[in-house]
């Protein structure tokens, strides 16, 4: 796993400094959104040829093993759209990183 982390790569002169998949300038956060968007592995591919499969794993991965605030609105979407106002069931961010883990079988 942990050479799928050595596709993000950080430049400070690229994006603001924000994770991107292998220095292109597609960073790790516009994948997060599509997936958000609901998206699949398959459909994202398509949308940006320049990705490989292991891209998008690795940006996941990324979310999980980084504790980064680029990805906080990506997280709040995830947690609205999980729960609403009524509901009584509480999601901790265990089980969000469960589900992200769950998008990398």
């Amino acid at each position: 796993m942990s050479d799928l982390l050595r596709r993000i790569t950080v430049n400070p002169k690229q994006c603001g400094g924000r994770p991107c998949i292998r220095g292109m300038r597609i960073r790790v956060s516009d994948v997060l959104d599509l997936f958000v968007a609901e998206l699949s592995a398959e459909q994202i591919l398509e949308e940006m040829p320049d990705l490989e499969a292991d891209d998008l794993k690795a940006a996941l991965l990324d979310v999980i093993e980084r504790d980064n605030p680029t990805y906080e609105a990506v997280m709040y979407e995830v947690l609205k759209d999980a729960c609403t106002s009524q509901s009584s069931t509480r999601i901790t961010k265990g089980e969000v990183r469960d589900w992200l883990n769950s998008l990398l079988d």
